[in-house]
């Protein structure tokens, strides 16, 4: 199950500048994916060690009941918790937002993701099932499910975007801006 967000904070005109001029397109790109990455290294930094999310520890205490080497029995993926491997599986990028039903697409958007599913379990446990005991150990060692304007959004990647996605919004607004200079519309 990925997980992904969108930073929002440009407009209509990148089909524009994607179709007259594609090297103005690409440096947005770079621009957009370079905000992106504020909210990604953030999120690596509120991803949880191996000690404490259950890995090899003596330390019995700090470790996360029911969290081990787990495999999915159907594909034989392996849910286990390795920081390492959810840290370099959070990714930034940019791409083109597209609507249905609109012809072209309508901005750009930065975008931070993470295909690690020991990731999506752990971001997303409690949203579900909040009374199970495994949900229980997780929410009062690392808290409750983050909000965003009232919905549910997901620990690590919610919980960065909340802090630095206003910061990753208004570079994104810049980039656009100085993208727009370069073509000649400012």
């Amino acid at each position: 199950m990925p997980l992904s967000i969108d930073i929002d904070g440009a407009g209509r005109v990148v089909d524009s500048l994607g179709k007259f001029n594609e090297e103005i397109y690409k440096l947005l790109q770079q621009e957009v994916k370079q905000a992106a990455e504020k909210v990604a290294s953030y999120g690596r930094v509120l991803t949880p060690d191996a000690i404490l999310a259950g890995g090899r520890s003596s330390n019995r205490e700090r470790r996360s009941p029911g969290w081990g080497k787990w495999k999915a029995t159907a594909d034989g993926r392996d849910l286990g918790w390795d920081e390492g491997k959810i840290d370099r599986s959070i990714k930034a990028g940019a791409r083109k937002r597209r609507v249905r039903g609109v012809r072209g697409s309508v901005g750009i958007v930065g975008r931070v993701y993470s295909n690690d599913p020991a990731l999506a379990i752990f971001a997303t446990a409690g949203a579900a099932t909040p009374d199970s005991q495994f949900n229980k150990d997780i929410s009062s060692k690392w808290g409750a499910m983050p909000t965003i304007s009232g919905g549910k959004a997901t620990r690590v990647l919610g919980q960065a975007l909340i802090a630095k996605g206003p910061e990753a919004a208004d570079d994104i607004d810049r980039a656009l801006e100085r993208a727009l200079a370069r073509f000649g519309l400012n």
